[in-house]
Formats: C-alpha cells, structure tokens, sequence
C-alpha cells in the first residue's frame, strides 16, 4: 500500500512536469513567431525609410540641376528662374565628362551622384539633346526620373531665341 502511494506521487509529479515542458514549448514557439513578425515588419519599415530618403535625394539633386549658374541664362547680371543658355549647355558636357575632367566630374559627383542628366529640346527643333551630366552604376536602372520644364535661351545670331525644353533627372538607386 505505501509502495502505491509512492508510485502515484511519482506519476503525478511526471505528469505536472510533462505539463510544464508543454506549457514552455508552446511559450518559446509563440515567442519565436512573434520574433520573426517582427523583425519582418521592421525590415519592410526599414526599406520603405531607405527608399524615402533615396526620393529626397533626388529632389534635391533636381533642385541643384536647376539652379547650376554654370547654365543659368542672365542678362545684365541678373539670372532668370528655369532657363538655360544654349551656349553653355553645348559646353558643360565637356567639363563634367569623367574622361576629358576628372576633377570637376569629381566635383559634381558630390552633388549629383549616380545618375543621368540631360536636357531635351523641345520645341522648335525635337531633335536637340545636350548632356550635362552622366555617371552610372553598371548594372542600375533609373530609380527616380523627374522632369522640369525650361526656357532655352540661344543669343547667337541677331535676334535672340527663346526655345521649349525639358531638364530631365534620372537617379540611380
């Protein structure tokens, strides 16, 4: 009889003990889900934040693509807002190329980064394309493509033109 007693307290405790192992398995395992979920969202989160500020960057790059004084048309010393001088823009290629200037490409790579910039005429010759930056990452696609209206201003010739273009951003991510 005392041997009986003996063996249920033994069962009973294996049983409590069996439950508790339980209990803590499903404890750790809801745990682990909730770890993973987690760091799931703060990835996704992560990413979204990294790619807002790529967004930024290439407004900001835009903004200084469009105020460069090195295009910018002027007359009698005061500059015009979104307009560009044709003459300037048939050279500033030659002076952000990274083959013909390496130091000035490295100037403006610490304002533009990896990216394309260029500006197409529109109207009256669709033809015309003047590139005034260019510096690509090898296997980029365009991340950010924004374009800007502008005035082309041609002063050669007797009569000064006033053409149609558009400034056109590509931002490599």
């Amino acid at each position: 009889m005392a041997y009986e007693r003996h063996s249920r307290k033994g069962t009973r405790s294996q049983i409590k003990m069996g439950e508790t192992i339980a209990i803590l398995f499903i404890f750790f395992f809801i745990m682990a889900f909730g770890f993973v979920f987690y760091t799931r969202i703060q990835t996704s989160s992560i990413q979204d934040d990294i790619h807002q500020q790529f967004i930024l960057r290439s407004i900001e790059v835009a903004q200084m693509a469009l105020a460069m004084p090195e295009l910018a048309c002027s007359q009698a010393e005061v500059e015009e807002f979104d307009c560009f001088d044709v003459i300037k823009l048939e050279y500033i290629h030659s002076l952000t190329d990274q083959t013909t200037n390496p130091a000035a490409h490295l100037f403006y790579f610490d304002m533009f980064y990896y990216g394309r910039i260029y500006v197409d005429e529109i109207y009256p010759d669709p033809d015309n394309q003047w590139v005034i930056y260019e510096h690509g990452l090898p296997d980029a696609a365009a991340g950010v493509t924004s374009r800007i209206p502008v005035v082309l201003r041609d002063v050669r010739g007797a009569k000064p033109q006033q053409r149609f273009g558009v400034l056109t951003i590509e931002s490599y991510e």
